[in-house]
């Protein structure tokens, strides 16, 4: 590799031509290549505002990593003429044997996105991990607590209604190789419940038969009329998705149980903080060394919107005339922030997602330590479906936690209902629809809307389908 810089630095023509005789000496292979820092060598300026960001230093000699504009995605013509520069300074003819080499190891590399990149395959804990040998056996232990729900919660005419229901979304598992899905699903609600945590499964979910035996999802699909096919069917080559709301200040206790359970299979999922106009102004700012309070004061007069579009904002905002944006550092901070638009600024842990895996999950994906402490994938959450992951939305409901709040008051108040659930409260009490009717309904999530409320007062709901009618209709 060459630069094209002096001789006592790394990324020489002089360094590259010694390494070369050195692998020509003792017969190694050797391969041509380049340190990309940029697509276009005008880029330069953009590189060194990115390293002085990253250091929280101004732009200097000591904060960026570059001495010329080399450093930029060449061609295949000027990868060529590097290569007969190095060879010929090395006593070869031309740098043909260095460029074949180089396109040999690269051949060799090559990865496969299915086998190696996991592209196309779906990625579930082993039956291993459930006390099972074989996938067999894992669908058998997934029939085996899917019939001793029913047992428990179907009776008379409807189990048979039920039991064939079953088969039929059994049936649908088998084919799609999905029990350890289901499976993990319902051991990580059940570790929550255990440590007396509030879940509730939502979305399509609700529609499979298996979720509500399983102990997942709450709501009975058959009494309800839902359908497991919009959830899950052999149609649809992904996995199914099930988000969990979780009391909203007891989430990452469920972290901490995950991790603990499975290991090496799991991490957080990341999000890419893209550079905005305000986050972009701030680091040129103070990159280029312009003061504090001139840099706060232009980043917060800036209205929120792509950095691109900086320039042409001091052009139509009338509030932003009062800047002198022909001053030089100021003239240039617009500039080249407009230049940083969309690019990477931080990697940050989502809020709620975790994906889980077999144990091969870091031969799919790299993983580094997020601020939070939690093993954290380099990927977002659209990169973890692409390879097959399993990613487990838990959403914090702050719903959930003034239910478990009010349990435990009722339970305080009253000695003779230590062990009374709030679950207990049927779906057709009388007290709770006058509540509805009356629109009473602040903090009862999907119901504390003006809306919501007018529709309420307007139907006066007294079954529990009209509730589920009118979030739809809303």
């Amino acid at each position: 590799m060459t630069h094209l810089r002096r001789a006592e630095n790394p990324t020489s023509t002089f360094s590259a031509t010694k390494l070369l005789t050195f692998a020509r000496t003792n017969s190694i292979p050797a391969v041509i290549t380049n340190a990309v820092r940029m697509l276009d060598s005008t880029d330069g300026p953009v590189a060194d505002i990115l390293d002085a960001a990253r250091k929280h230093a101004l732009i200097s000699e000591r904060s960026t990593e570059r001495s010329n504009s080399e450093g930029y995605l060449k061609s295949a013509a000027e990868m060529h003429y590097l290569a007969d520069e190095i060879a010929s300074a090395a006593g070869e003819r031309s740098g043909s044997q260095l460029i074949k080499t180089t396109l040999e190891w690269a051949e060799r590399a090559s990865l496969s996105t299915r086998t190696d990149i996991g592209l196309g395959s779906i990625h579930l804990p082993e039956p291993e991990v459930f006390g099972s040998t074989t996938g067999a056996e894992l669908a058998a232990q997934l029939r085996q607590r899917c019939e001793a729900g029913l047992s428990a919660k179907y009776t008379g005419s409807i189990s048979v209604q039920a039991a064939e229901r079953l088969d039929d979304e059994l049936s649908t598992i088998r084919t799609l190789g999905f029990e350890s899905y289901f499976l993990t699903v319902a051991d990580i609600t059940d570790m929550a419940r255990d440590k007396g945590i509030r879940v509730a499964a939502r979305g399509s979910g609700a529609g499979s038969l298996i979720c509500h035996l399983l102990g997942i999802s709450g709501v009975d699909p058959i009494q309800h009329g839902l359908l497991m096919e919009r959830f899950c069917s052999p149609l649809r080559n992904e996995l199914p998705d099930i988000d969990i709301d979780v009391e909203s200040d007891r989430r990452l206790e469920i972290y901490d149980d995950v991790f603990a359970e499975y290991g090496l299979r799991c991490a957080t999922v990341s999000m890419v903080e893209t550079y905005k106009s305000r986050h972009a102004i701030r680091d040129v700012g103070a990159a280029l060394g312009i003061s504090p309070m001139e840099v706060d004061a232009l980043a917060k007069a800036i209205p929120r919107m792509r950095a691109r579009n900086i320039a042409s904002a001091f052009e139509k905002i009338p509030e932003l005339k009062k800047f002198n944006i022909n001053a030089p550092l100021i003239k240039a901070a617009i500039h080249f922030a407009g230049k940083l638009d969309g690019l990477p600024r931080n990697l940050a842990m989502h809020p709620c997602a975790i994906a889980l895996s077999d144990i091969k999950l870091r031969d799919l994906a790299p993983v580094q330590m997020s601020a939070s402490g939690y093993p954290m994938l380099q990927f977002n959450k659209d990169d973890v479906e692409a390879i097959g992951l399993v990613k487990f939305d838990f959403l914090g409901l702050t719903t959930l936690t003034i239910l478990a709040a009010a349990e435990r008051w009722i339970k305080s108040l009253h000695a003779d209902r230590r062990d009374w659930n709030i679950g207990e409260i049927p779906l057709d009490d009388e007290k709770a629809f006058d509540v509805l009717k009356r629109a009473n309904t602040v903090a009862v999530f999907q119901l504390e809307s003006r809306g919501m409320q007018g529709m309420l007062r307007e139907a006066k709901p007294d079954r529990f389908e009209d509730i589920i009618a009118l979030v739809a209709l809303y």
